[in-house]
C-alpha cells in the first residue's frame, strides 16, 4: 500500500519530491552567492573568487550563476587579470545573449574599456558596448531593464570626453525621456547640463543644474557638483555680463606660511601648497583647516587628478599624497633628473616636463612612458583644459601652446609678459597666466582672446609682491600664492 502511494505521488507529477529538491538547489546558489558577495564585502577576494568558480561550476543554469559570472569578471579585472575577465564577459554574452545579464556584461565590457582607454581612439571603441545595449535591449522587449539607462549615461560622458557635447546630450536626453525613473535620472541630468554648456546653452544648462538639485534621488556628491558648477556660471558668466569683475573680494587664508612657492586647488576647494620656506607640503580642507602637512623638498609641481587624488612632483619622481607611492620617472631606461612641471590628464596619464630631456613626456598605465614631443623653448608650467587639451607655457617664447586630446597641435597663442611663470585653466577654459615681471595674472578666453587682468592691486587692498603660482577651483574661485608676503590669497 505504501509503494503504491508513492508511486502514485510521482506519476502524478513528482511534486512532493522534485519540488523540495529544486527549491534545494535553489538555496544552494543563493547561499554560494551571498557567501562570495560576503567574502568580498570583507576584502577576502580570493575566497570569493573560489565561491564565485564553484557557483557557476555546480549550478550553471541558476540565475545566481549570471551575476556570479558578472561579479566574477569584476574580480579579474580589480587582480589584473584583463583576460579572464574578458573570457567571463565574452561567455556570458555567447552562452545568455537575450539575457539581462548579458547587458549588464556589455556595460561591464565598456566600463573597463574605458579605464584602460590611452588615447582617443580607444575611448571611442570603448563607447560602443554601451550604444548596443539600447539596439540589443530595446524597451519594448526589456521595459524594466535599468541597465539601459546606465548604459546611455556611460556612453553620454564618453562622449563628452571625446568633445562631442552634441551626441552626449541626445545619450543624456534619451535616459531621461525614455527610460524608467532610476537612480541614474540625476546623472544624466547633469550629464544633459554639461553638455548644454560646452555647446554654449549657459541659461539652459543652468535650469538643468537647478533641476539636478531638486531631484529627490541625486546624492550628495552629484548635488555638490551641480552646486559647483552653478557657483561658477554665476562668477564667471553672470558678473561678467552684468558688468561686474569675476572677483569682487580677496582675503588672506589664515594659514602660516614662510615662503609659499606651489599651490594646486581640487574641483572642490581642497589646497595644497608647498611651502619651501618650512620644506613641507600643506594639504588643506576646502575650509581651509590644514590636513596634513607632509615633509618634501626639490619640489617642482602640485596638481590634482580628475578623481580628486593630490600629487606631488619632486626633480626626479611623482609622489601620490594620498597613497604614499613613489614613481621613479624614466625613458628607454634613463632616470628624468629634472622635472620642470607635471599633470595628470582625464585618461589618467601623467604629463611630465623633462628638463634634463627636453621633451615633454607622457606615463599612462598601459605602456609606460613615451615621449610625446621635444621642447626646444623654456617650458615653465602645464595644465590640462576641461576637454582634455594639454597645455603649455613657454617664459622664453611668451607663448601659450596646445595639444589636443588625440595628440594633435591644437592652436594657442602668444602674451606680451614680462616674465610669465605660471598658468591655470577653469572650467570653460579661459586660460590665466600669472606674469611675476608685472606682478599681475592676464585672463585669456577659449578662442585665446584677452578677456581681462587683475594685479597688482586685488580687490579689498591687497598688492602683490611677488607671486609664485596661481590656481582656480571648479567654483571659479582664484587662488594666489605671494613668497614675499608669505600668504596664500583667494580671490571670491
Amino acid at each position: 500500500m505504501i509503494r503504491r502511494a508513492l508511486s502514485a505521488a510521482l506519476l502524478a507529477g513528482g511534486a512532493l519530491l522534485l519540488g523540495p529538491i529544486v527549491a534545494q538547489q535553489e538555496s544552494a546558489a543563493r547561499r554560494l552567492l551571498l557567501e562570495a558577495q560576503r567574502l568580498e564585502r570583507e576584502g577576502k577576494v580570493d575566497e570569493a573568487r573560489t565561491e564565485y568558480e564553484l557557483l557557476i561550476q555546480r549550478f550553471p543554469d541558476e540565475p545566481e550563476a549570471e551575476r556570479a559570472q558578472l561579479a566574477l569578471a569584476e574580480v579579474y579585472w580589480e587582480a589584473g587579470e584583463a583576460d579572464r575577465s574578458r573570457m567571463q564577459l565574452d561567455a556570458l554574452i555567447s552562452s545568455r545573449p537575450d539575457s539581462p545579464a548579458a547587458a549588464a556584461a556589455w556595460v561591464l565590457r565598456g566600463r573597463f574599456l574605458v579605464e584602460q582607454a590611452a588615447n582617443r581612439a580607444e575611448l571611442a571603441e570603448a563607447q560602443t558596448p554601451f550604444r548596443r545595449v539600447p539596439v540589443l535591449f530595446g524597451a519594448g522587449e526589456y521595459p524594466q531593464l535599468g541597465v539601459r539607462a546606465e548604459a546611455r549615461v556611460r556612453s553620454g560622458e564618453v562622449g563628452l570626453l571625446l568633445g562631442e557635447p552634441e551626441l552626449a546630450a541626445l545619450d543624456f536626453l534619451e535616459a531621461i525621456e525614455d527610460e524608467n525613473r532610476s537612480p541614474w535620472r540625476p546623472r544624466a541630468l547633469y550629464g544633459f547640463a554639461r553638455s548644454l554648456l560646452a555647446q554654449g546653452y549657459r541659461v539652459a544648462g543652468a535650469d538643468t543644474l537647478q533641476r539636478v538639485l531638486e531631484e529627490p534621488d541625486a546624492d550628495e556628491p552629484l548635488r555638490r557638483d551641480a552646486a559647483i558648477d552653478l557657483a561658477f556660471l554665476h562668477r564667471q558668466w553672470i558678473r561678467p555680463s552684468l558688468g561686474q569683475p569675476r572677483w569682487t573680494t580677496a582675503r588672506v587664508v589664515g594659514v602660516e606660511l614662510r615662503k609659499p612657492q606651489k599651490i594646486a586647488v581640487s574641483r572642490d576647494g581642497r589646497i595644497l601648497v608647498w611651502d619651501d620656506g618650512q620644506s613641507q607640503v600643506l594639504l588643506l580642507s576646502a575650509d581651509h583647516e590644514i590636513v596634513s602637512r607632509s615633509p618634501q623638498t626639490q619640489v617642482r609641481d602640485l596638481w590634482w587628478s580628475p578623481a580628486g587624488e593630490p600629487f606631488v612632483a619632486v626633480a626626479d619622481a611623482v609622489v601620490g599624497l594620498a597613497s604614499g607611492t613613489r614613481q621613479q620617472l624614466a625613458v628607454a631606461g634613463a632616470s628624468v633628473r629634472d622635472v620642470g612641471a607635471a599633470a595628470t590628464g582625464v585618461l589618467a596619464e601623467t604629463f611630465v616636463i623633462a628638463r634634463d630631456r627636453k621633451a615633454l613626456i607622457v606615463f599612462d598605465r598601459r605602456s609606460g612612458a613615451q615621449t610625446l614631443s621635444a621642447t626646444a623653448g623654456d617650458i615653465v608650467d602645464l595644465a590640462v583644459g576641461p576637454k582634455g587639451e594639454l597645455l603649455l607655457l613657454d617664459r622664453r617664447k611668451s607663448e601659450v601652446s596646445i595639444i589636443g586630446l588625440d595628440g594633435a597641435s591644437g592652436g594657442g597663442f602668444t602674451g606680451s609678459w614680462r616674465r610669465p611663470q605660471a598658468l591655470a585653466v577653469d572650467a570653460s577654459g579661459n586660460v590665466l597666466v600669472l606674469d611675476g615681471g608685472e606682478n599681475r595674472i592676464e585672463i585669456r578666453d577659449a578662442a585665446g582672446e584677452r578677456a581681462g587682468v587683475i594685479g597688482p592691486a586685488l580687490p579689498g587692498g591687497i598688492e602683490l609682491r611677488s607671486p609664485e603660482d596661481i590656481a582656480v577651483d571648479g567654483a571659479g574661485r582664484l587662488y594666489v600664492v605671494d613668497s614675499r608676503l608669505s600668504q596664500l590669497i583667494v580671490l571670491e
